[in-house]
């Protein structure tokens, strides 16, 4: 759905005119409100923001930017850098209404569908619905694959083996409902976030000195088609596992209104507060990404092979390994895994706010059972129609989540200047 972007471009930069770009004009104002929100004594905003990253970061952080370069050149990074811009101001709107209109253990975008569109009952049925759908697809059976994929290359372990790895432990951590969820995102994404970034500067480190030539070359390509055209690819491929199939919304997902079922379980928080907390996701994942092309860049000296030359996984392995040695190709394996795992898990518990929508009163071990076969599946079978399946559930997605946003423009920018604008915010 090659329309998605510039639906995503227009309304995003729609509202960041109606909401005056205040992170861009009010740089200390926001990175003030949005600590003092991450430092409540309670620790559901810490938790809340765990659990959505979880299903932010996943392996389209390491695959998506390195296809983006191998296609559309060392340009390609700075337009995932400016597609972030509109990322971050989608994120703060969407978490900001859904908080609003949704309680703890609420219905999110769902909800938020039903109170401002029109036919809303019926139509946040079809969200919850294809939510579903991108659950059991892309937050179960990519992500499995993409573990699966890389433990094969890297320690030469059957697919079978790691599948069953990967579904024994998420049973494990879905048998201990919502709170262990939150416990085991709470792990998974610092160990996963921790080793890669080491890895990275790593690279950077070794590589220092062609780190200006890196920069120059972002810079020079930035505006030539072919790195238009990698900045595009790069930044909406989500979940890009290894041959590059999939595409279709930010890697972020803003725009989506996936993370808001996330953020509506912190408490104690406005929802422009958490707003602003929903907006360090975006902060996030683009860091994550530019590490990835910075270290492709400078570990390959500026030399990019072309992308049928090379899958995106087993290059930046390669690359990797060529600077810091083979042992790395471990470590790599161990976040690529953690990035996913935490995607799995936080995945199930949005697919099965979605199945409780639909089906109040739905037995929980028959959404489990669903889950825990897709992700058993899609570590041993590659299939092209579940990519296919996966872009067209999240451009369906984003059509439905930006138009309740459009719907609810009004509400948005009144709760943003009730709660952002004063001087002095005494409800963050």
């Amino acid at each position: 759905m090659s329309f998605i972007p510039l639906l995503l471009t227009v309304v995003g930069a729609y509202f960041l005119i109606r909401l005056r770009a205040f992170f861009l004009c009010h740089p200390l104002r926001t990175l003030r409100l949005t600590f003092r929100a991450l430092r409540k004594e309670d620790g559901r905003s810490l938790v809340a923001f765990a659990l959505a990253l979880a299903g932010t970061l996943g392996v389209g952080n390491l695959s998506g930017v390195a296809l983006g370069l191998l296609v559309g050149g060392a340009g390609s990074l700075f337009w995932i850098w400016v597609s972030s811009v509109f990322a971050c101001v989608l994120k703060y709107a969407e978490v900001l209404i859904a908080k609003d209109v949704s309680s703890y253990e609420g219905n999110g975008m769902m909800q938020v569908i039903r109170r401002f569109v029109p036919g809303g009952r019926a139509v946040s049925g079809v969200y919850a619905l294809v939510c579903l759908l991108l659950a059991c697809t892309m937050g179960a059976m990519l992500q499995s694959r993409a573990v699966t994929e890389c433990a094969t290359s890297a320690i030469g372990v059957s697919s079978p083996v790691v599948s069953l790895v990967v579904t024994a432990l998420l049973l494990f951590v879905i048998v201990g409902g919502a709170s262990r969820i939150e416990r085991a995102v709470s792990v998974t994404v610092p160990v996963a976030a921790l080793c890669y970034i080491v890895l990275s500067v790593g690279v950077l480190c070794v590589g220092y000195r062609y780190i200006p030539s890196a920069l120059a070359a972002v810079w020079n390509g930035a505006f030539s088609t072919r790195g238009v055209l990698g900045g595009v690819i790069g930044t909406l491929t989500s979940e890009a596992v290894r041959r590059g199939f999939a595409g279709g919304l930010l890697s972020n997902e803003a725009g989506a209104g996936t993370s808001a079922l996330a953020h509506v379980r912190s408490s104690g928080t406005s929802p422009s507060a958490q707003g602003l907390i929903g907006m360090c996701e975006v902060v996030c994942d683009t860091a994550i990404c530019t590490l990835t092309g910075l270290s492709l860049l400078v570990g390959t000296r500026g030399s990019l092979p072309s992308a049928s030359s090379v899958e995106p996984i087993e290059w930046l392995s390669d690359v990797f390994a060529g600077s810091l040695g083979g042992w790395c190709r471990g470590v790599l394996l161990l976040s690529v895994f953690a990035f996913a795992f935490s995607t799995i898990v936080c995945w199930y518990y949005y697919g099965r706010r979605c199945a409780l929508y639909l089906w109040q009163g739905m037995p929980s071990w028959l959404y489990a059972l669903l889950y825990l076969a897709s992700a058993f599946l899609g570590g041993i079978v590659t299939s092209r129609l579940t990519v296919r399946v996966v872009d067209l559930s999240l451009g369906v997605l984003c059509v439905l989540s930006l138009g309740a946003l459009l719907a609810a423009e009004r509400r948005i920018c009144t709760l943003h200047r009730a709660q952002f604008l004063p001087l002095r915010d005494t409800r963050v």
